[in-house]
């Protein structure tokens, strides 16, 4: 059946003369830029329950093909620390929402690591590459992996990389280009492939875009969900920015979504909701559609609606007064929101 993935429809939904978008799930809104969610499992509240009050801020996710249980890696950090990270530790669950059983693998290859599956072109075999601290790391089994054996470098910080069609995409934390290298090994490859530093539309102009998330859908377009935000913003922080979802069909000419692709609040399935004061660090899961299913996000466990403005924290230093900053003030963790495929 003929699709016409207008950019109207953000490239997540076919366009009908006299109706309008046809979004794919879990889409909907008049231009497909809102997901649809679902409640998460109570595993989802807090993904790495810590007694020692020890910070986590999202992490990777992967299915592996060998047993089909979904694998996470999370750095850890120190109390009132997220800056730098002091362990990397290994989740296994059979679900991606948890619960996770966790390993300290021994290493600590820093702060906001991105992870890719590809296949090696020489070779054929299955290889996972994590990108960590300015290295890469490779393995090419995930249980019993360390990632200890680091193969390159790459360029820029948070990187999210991606594999597609025989080669290595990236975009790193200011979300302003879209890199290609054919051979991560090489790290002087990487080039500029695509630009995203066009004017923010609609309720994005003037506003931050930070931690993008970079992916193709079942329809070979790219895509980016970010965290947005504005430090100005530091009462009712549930209206305040929290997302923005970027879209381009060869990730050269990149286009941004008028409406946030998500909120502040999650919904649990044992009847609770928990509205978060920042949500960061989003990493989408996909299904072997390259479908979303979730999305890994970093939150500020402690701080909802209300946000940080009236705390003794904010009123020594300013630093701490807007929604976005309430994570460096008590337990910052990592959530799931659960996306509706169905």
């Amino acid at each position: 059946i003929f699709c016409n993935h207008s950019l109207s429809c953000s490239l997540n939904g076919c366009y009908v003369d006299g109706e309008g978008c046809q979004c794919h799930k879990p889409w909907s809104g008049d231009s497909c830029s809102v997901l649809i969610t679902t409640p998460s499992p109570p595993s989802a509240k807090s993904l790495f329950p810590s007694p020692e009050r020890k910070n986590s801020w999202s992490g990777p996710v992967c299915q592996d093909d060998a047993d089909g249980r979904f694998r996470m890696y999370l750095p850890i950090y120190a109390k009132g620390n997220l800056a730098k990270s002091s362990a990397l530790y290994h989740g296994v669950a059979e679900q991606v929402a948890g619960p996770y059983n966790w390993t300290d693998l021994g290493v600590n290859h820093g702060p906001n690591p991105g992870l890719v599956k590809y296949f090696d072109p020489q070779t054929g075999q299955a290889q996972h590459a994590l990108f960590a601290g300015g290295h890469i790391w490779l393995e090419d089994k995930l249980e019993g992996g360390h990632f200890k054996n680091s193969i390159g470098d790459y360029p820029h910080i948070n990187f999210s990389p991606l594999f597609h069609n025989g080669s290595f995409y990236g975009v790193f934390q200011a979300t302003t280009f879209v890199y290609r290298n054919e051979d991560i090994r090489n790290r002087s490859g990487w080039e500029q492939h695509g630009s995203i530093v066009a004017p923010h539309q609609g309720q994005f102009k003037r506003k931050s875009l930070e931690d993008p998330h970079l992916w193709v859908d079942e329809y070979n377009f790219f895509h980016i969900i970010a965290h947005a935000f504005h430090k100005r913003e530091r009462h009712n922080c549930s209206n305040s920015l929290v997302s923005a979802h970027l879209f381009s069909v060869d990730g050269r000419q990149w286009h941004r979504s008028s409406e946030a692709p998500y909120g502040h609040e999650i919904q649990y399935d044992d009847g609770t909701s928990q509205i978060y004061s920042t949500l960061e660090r989003p990493y989408v899961v996909l299904d072997k559609r390259k479908r979303p299913t979730h999305i890994i996000l970093a939150a500020s466990l402690e701080h909802g609606d209300q946000g940080c403005a009236h705390t003794e924290s904010c009123a020594k230093n300013d630093r701490f007064c807007s929604c976005v900053n309430c994570k460096w003030i008590g337990l910052a963790g990592t959530v799931v929101l659960s996306l509706d495929t169905s």
